[in-house]
């Protein structure tokens, strides 16, 4: 049975496993006393008896049948309710997440940090463990197991170097490897004779560390000094930096300066790993790569009655592995992608509940922006880990999460990367902005957002058919050259769009930015959302030139949109499931269940390549309803839904103008909101 089975196997059985009043328990705290709290519980009691039966008859199906049927009932419950169950209850798999379940298109920024994951290397590699892990509580995302390169046998140089060409394509600079005793070792850890090996073949692309710990004091010191001078050794100022446990000398970097100097190498930076050490130790820097047990502990929903374990918030755990500000100049910051021991510790697991790869970007934002922060150190950031498997730290992808915790990494590190210079300019002729101006009244307003782009930018405009004559002797009057079209009140402002975009395409255009008049008459603030939405695409400069400088400079980003107005698509899709549905297959995406960010409002920046394939999908006139003034579940409103898809299908990513600029993100502090602000009327 493929792994991805394996884990859809093991989470059925440990959710499914409890009686039915069990569930008919949990489904009315989730539900409440609504009439859908019957149809709930029977559903699901059905549905788990069926799916334990059939488990271990359906092979590969593996309840698929069950989750379908569970999915549609869960669709149609109120969302609080749909989410608590759909966690619960449902398998989940990349697919589930289109933005990640392929790598992206090649070219990367550099970046002034450089990442150091680490990276566990084994010769007996415990899957038994892993692939049998089983959900304690409700959420609980167990077993993760590998999906790309699947449950290895063992570690050797072939499957290090092609993970270390996947690493580097998202931005990390080097492996920190953790290193065995000597020759002979068998087990975790590499001997140096395997460690000289990897640098040495001219396929390695990263630079690498040592990490010696408690259990594997090195005793091969003329193999260590191959290792410690070879070129693509890590180094900070010239000296190579090698990680020790500094719990194993009692925080006495002196044992390790002696036998280190014994290889001939007497001038090394010597990294403590675990806590703080004592000023004096003897070390050059510090760095913590677990956070030891949170303040805060969470009391999750069971589902394993006997679990005894620690359950803390990802933010929380984030902020204890950071470590102290004020002793951050000698301390290397670390993230950790997750922390889940289940694989090992069972029901006394130490699991952060709700990692996900936005809340690892966010604190990965944080430790980038404090390494940068001190000019006379290297900007190390330490990951914890690349494939850890047995302690939930993974960035290698896995079943779940697809190149998810990757592709966060790559746009991080991105922001890190070169300053746009102060005289940069693009190219006007490039860009094209997409106007549908159905209030008029507007076009005073929105000419002045219009006016801090570069000189030679083609505008593209859409006007109701029996707009007066002024409305367009008014854009002539500034923009001479403008195309300006009638059109019939359909499709709202995605019609237009479309039909636009493939004269702007004709015309030789690169980026798009897309806007449209917008007013909300029933809103009192209105205006004020209006204007939030232009400041955040075309504000004074140099918004809009930070924008077209990130599409230059980072060959993977496909659509830029507001910061603040990027919402869930799982939490925000409305009455448009089915349309949704239809249109993610007509560009090879399995929407249900996805989770993805779109531009509510439908205001954006775009690479013209990243909307190739919403071209390719036909649309038409008649593809849209006739206006009736409809609220929700049209094709337009599903198409705001679906652009994002169409860059993922381009093999390009989605940001937001927040995630642009160095130091500038709005999520830095580990939270990310699930509401907007201006829901009710989006």
């Amino acid at each position: 049975m493929r792994s991805m089975d394996i884990a859809r196997l093991n989470r059925l059985q440990s959710v499914l496993r409890f009686q039915s009043s069990v569930w008919t328990r949990r489904v009315r705290s989730l539900c409440g006393r609504t009439a859908m709290l019957r149809a709930a519980s029977a559903v699901l009691e059905v549905v788990g008896a069926r799916a334990l039966a059939a488990a271990a008859a359906m092979g590969e199906r593996v309840g698929r049948d069950e989750a379908e049927a569970a999915e549609r009932l869960i669709v149609r419950m109120p969302l609080y309710a749909r989410d608590g169950l759909r966690r619960a209850f449902l398998p989940t798999g990349a697919s589930h997440h289109p933005e990640y379940s392929e790598r992206l298109v090649g070219g990367l920024t550099p970046s002034r940090v450089v990442a150091v994951a680490v990276y566990r290397w084994s010769s007996e590699w415990n899957w038994a463990a892993v692939t049998g892990s089983q959900a304690q509580f409700i959420g609980h995302r167990q077993p993760r197991v590998p999906a790309m390169f699947g449950c290895y046998a063992r570690t050797d140089r072939e499957l290090v170097i092609e993970q270390a060409r996947l690493a580097a394509g998202y931005g990390i600079g080097a492996f920190c490897i953790d290193a065995g005793a000597g020759p002979e070792r068998r087990g975790d850890g590499a001997t140096a004779a395997e460690v000289f090996a990897l640098m040495d073949d001219p396929g390695m692309p990263l630079q690498v560390c040592v990490h010696f710990d408690r259990r594997s004091e090195p005793t091969s010191t003329t193999a260590w000094r191959q290792v410690l001078t070879h070129p693509r050794c890590l180094k900070v100022d010239g000296r190579p930096v090698v990680l020790v446990d500094a719990s194993a000398t009692d925080g006495d970097a002196s044992q390790w300066r002696a036998w280190l100097a014994k290889t001939d190498i007497d001038d090394v930076h010597l990294v403590a790993v675990s806590g703080p050490v004592p000023t004096g130790a003897g070390y050059d820097a510090e760095v913590r790569l677990w956070p030891g047990q949170a303040d805060t502990r969470m009391q999750p929903t069971l589902l394993n009655s006997t679990f005894a374990g620690a359950v803390s918030l990802y933010a929380d755990d984030a902020r204890l592995l950071l470590g102290d500000e004020k002793r951050h100049s000698t301390s290397y910051p670390a993230v950790a992608a997750a922390m889940d021991d289940s694989p090992l510790a069972r029901e006394h697991a130490r699991i952060s509940a709700d990692a996900a790869p936005s809340r690892y970007a966010a604190a990965l934002h944080q430790a980038c922006a404090r390494a940068v922060s001190q000019p006379d150190r290297t900007p190390l950031v330490f990951l914890q880990s690349w494939n850890d498997w047995l302690h939930g730290a993974v960035l290698e992808p896995d079943c779940d999460n697809g190149f998810a915790f990757l592709e966060q990494t790559r746009q991080v590190l991105e922001q890190f990367g070169a300053a746009m210079p102060d005289h940069w300019q693009p190219h006007g002729p490039d860009i094209a902005v997409i106007l549908h101006l159905h209030y008029p009244e507007l076009w005073p307003e929105i000419s002045e957002y219009l006016a801090h782009l570069p000189d030679g930018f083609r505008l593209y405009v859409s006007i109701g058919e029996y707009a007066a004559a002024a409305c367009e002797d008014a854009i002539r009057a500034l923009f001479p050259g403008a195309v300006i079209e009638r059109l019939e009140n359909r499709g709202r402002d995605l019609l237009p769009f479309v039909q636009l975009l493939a004269r702007a395409r004709a015309d030789g255009c690169r980026f798009v930015c897309k806007i449209h008049s917008k007013k909300s008459l029933h809103r009192l603030d209105g205006d004020a959302w209006r204007r939030d939405l232009f400041d955040k695409l075309l504000g004074e400069d140099p918004c809009p030139r930070r924008v077209l400088f990130a599409f230059e400079s980072r060959p993977s980003v496909g659509m830029i949109g507001p910061a603040g107005h990027m919402v869930w698509s799982d939490r925000f899709r409305g009455s448009n499931d089915a349309r949704v549905r239809e249109l993610a297959t007509s560009l090879g995406f399995d929407a249900r269940g996805a989770r993805y960010r779109f531009a509510a409002g439908t205001m954006f920046w775009a690479r013209m390549a990243a909307l190739e394939p919403l071209l390719g999908l036909g649309l038409t006139r008649e593809s849209f309803e006739e206006e009736g003034g409809q609220i929700d579940g049209t094709l337009a409103h599903a198409l705001e839904r679906v652009l994002p898809l169409s860059v993922r299908r381009a093999g390009m990513s989605v940001i937001d103008t927040g995630q642009i600029a160095d130091g500038n993100w709005a999520r830095a502090d580990g939270r990310v909101d699930e509401t907007y602000r201006w829901a009710d009327s989006s």
